[in-house]
């Protein structure tokens, strides 16, 4: 499955969950070199980078609040690995909705990764490819996904609250039961202030599942982000 659940199966939770990882990293590196005009070797390289890159740059956000930036660098060249493993795939198939929903997630995530450079050309060219996901397949639920979180508004991008709104009602007709549709959803509702519901959807999204790397990882703090929101708002209505 692409879009927000790029790589699909369960997030990452221990060393041997990695070390394989890495081992079939390393075994698709070596596939793409011997079978370079196959996409599906290129998709499944970029899918499992894009996975790694999700752990990488989790775990340096957390080195960052100890003042430490050493897997900054590491993320960053493993994130650019997946990025052109999966062009390299699009330019050997560009009929495959998959694909595009996979590189806009890609470059969703490039942008995602750096607070700093505000690159509004890759959200940009997020959701372009996420368009195309889904016109090439309307009913590909992830690149609905997808498209609700890149254009739902934050401090870095203007986005469109009611196109990314549209997306998710979109995703959850198709996918009543899909947690990342919820976790998105959660966004929604935290940038429309309605901080109880929007604790309830992250509450469903965890009950139902999260199959990307970055939500499931990141949700503790989103969770008590709201929860400080939500008591503030009650300690100002006092």
């Amino acid at each position: 499955s692409a879009g927000c659940g790029s790589g699909g199966g369960p997030p990452f939770t221990d060393r041997a969950t990695e070390a394989h990882r890495v081992e079939k990293i390393e075994a698709l590196r070596k596939k793409s070199q011997d079978q370079p005009r196959d996409a599906r070797v290129w998709q499944e390289l970029g899918s499992e980078l894009l996975r790694k890159s999700g752990s990488l740059v989790h775990l340096n956000d957390l080195a960052i609040g100890q003042d430490e930036m050493i897997l900054w660098p590491k993320a960053e060249r493993v994130l650019d690995e997946a990025i052109h493993a999966i062009e390299n795939a699009l330019l050997l198939d560009s009929t495959d909705a998959r694909l595009f929903a996979l590189a806009g997630h890609a470059y969703f995530a490039k942008f995602r990764s750096d607070p700093v450079v505000n690159d509004a050309v890759r959200v940009v060219k997020a959701i372009s490819l996420l368009e195309r996901s889904i016109r090439l397949d309307p009913r590909f639920v992830d690149a609905h996904i997808d498209l609700g979180l890149a254009l739902t508004p934050s401090w870095r991008c203007e986005g469109d609250i009611k196109l990314a709104r549209a997306h998710l009602e979109k995703a959850l007709s198709l996918s009543p039961d899909d947690g990342m549709a919820y976790y998105v959803l959660a966004g929604v509702l935290e940038v429309e202030e309605r901080y109880p519901e929007a604790l309830s959807a992250l509450r469903k999204a965890l009950s139902l599942g999260l199959r990307d790397e970055v939500a499931y990882l990141d949700l503790p703090a989103r969770y008590q982000r709201m929860c400080w929101r939500m008591y503030e708002g009650d300690d100002q209505e006092t």
